[in-house]
């Protein structure tokens, strides 16, 4: 028992130095200053990294996007920055700013971005210097980038490598101290006015019975007849983002279709409606689809299938159907199930010269 006693004396003995031993280590934690103060561009490590390259769009919103479109000036601005690492760098400083065209050229040889060009110096201006003032770890600045000029990269990825260099104080994290820009300029067929040659449908129940076949949506709802003189127009692209304005304006008749089915007085736009009349705006979408908005409405489309720059095939939304929507006891009467069993809609458009 004596021996336990002593036992248990000595391990609580043991604890209690413990304790003070790591309360004194971590008031000296707190008051210590330790590392080393390295300068480097945040926009260098956003893969992780895997690599240095910066990609142009990237953000789910306004909030959170990598660059800022000047609608009055034409510009493209790009955020970038400079940071220095370490619990003490914050003495100020200042960093030469310019663009490394060697590693750029590299890269566009190695073949890592498809359709790949440099950012010609014409086009953009770079800060010389960028100064983080004291009190601060960080400071933000801008890549400019002519808009309209970008343009004509539609379809190609557009690089330029920004580097630091020479700093007044610190050191330079010779690996993150240069950022490679990569802005996908994304390719427009859309832009231009355009006129309808056709616009036509495909029906199939999938059944194999033999409700399917293919017509001219103005066969079978007349009503539609109007819009076929109207004129579809796509703006051009604003900057770097895939949107632009739309307007579907009417043709010589002065009036625009309707989708209203004078048999049975269902209306179906949702359907045959996805190029709407009226002013507004379209937006490329990820997967290549395009949803416009007009007065707070969207429509959604599947867009370009097909085009040559003069003739394009668009696709509408077929929108899925179930068996439920088949009326059974009207089999092959009207043309209600041939609309709810419609799995292809499209228009061929005609660009304007």
């Amino acid at each position: 028992m004596k021996k336990n006693i002593i036992n248990t004396a000595i391990f609580f003995a043991a604890t209690i130095l413990f304790i003070t031993t790591m309360n004194s280590c971590d008031k000296g934690y707190n008051d210590a200053s330790f590392g080393y103060n390295y300068i480097y561009m945040p926009q260098a490590t956003v893969s992780g990294g895997l690599n240095l390259n910066y990609l142009v769009p990237a953000g789910l919103d306004s909030a959170t996007y990598n660059y800022q479109i000047d609608t009055i000036n034409h510009k493209v601005n790009v955020y970038l920055g400079v940071l220095a690492s370490g619990e003490q760098a914050n003495a100020g400083f200042t960093v030469n700013v310019s663009a490394n065209n060697d590693t750029t050229n590299q890269i566009i040889s190695g073949g890592t971005f498809a359709n790949a060009v440099l950012l010609p110096s014409t086009m953009y201006t770079l800060p010389s210097t960028v100064t983080v003032p004291a009190g601060k770890h960080s400071a933000n600045f801008l890549l400019t980038i002519d808009a309209t000029a970008l343009q004509a990269y539609a379809g190609k990825t557009v690089l330029l490598t920004v580097q630091l260099s020479n700093p007044t104080r610190y050191m330079l994290n010779t690996v993150y101290n240069k950022t490679v820009v990569a802005i996908s300029v994304h390719a427009n067929p859309y832009q231009g006015s355009w006129t309808i040659s056709s616009f036509t449908y495909h029906w199939d129940d999938g059944n194999g019975w033999g409700n399917s076949g293919e017509a001219a949506v103005v066969n079978q709802l007349p009503n539609s007849a109007p819009g076929l003189d109207d004129i579809i127009t796509f703006g051009s692209f604003s900057g770097i983002n895939p949107t632009g304005s739309y307007k579907r304006t009417a043709g010589a008749d002065g009036k625009f279709a309707s989708y209203i089915d004078p048999n049975t007085g269902i209306d179906w736009s949702g359907k045959f409606g996805q190029l709407p009349a009226g002013s507004g705006t379209y937006l490329i979408n990820s997967d290549n689809s395009v949803t416009i908005t007009i007065g707070g409405n969207t429509y959604h489309s599947i867009g370009c299938s097909t085009t040559d720059g003069t003739t394009m095939t668009y696709l509408l939304n077929p929108v899925p159907f179930s068996p439920g929507s088949i009326d059974w006891s009207n089999y092959y009467g009207d043309n209600t199930n041939k609309f709810c069993v419609a799995t292809k809609i499209w228009y061929v458009l005609k660009k304007q010269q």
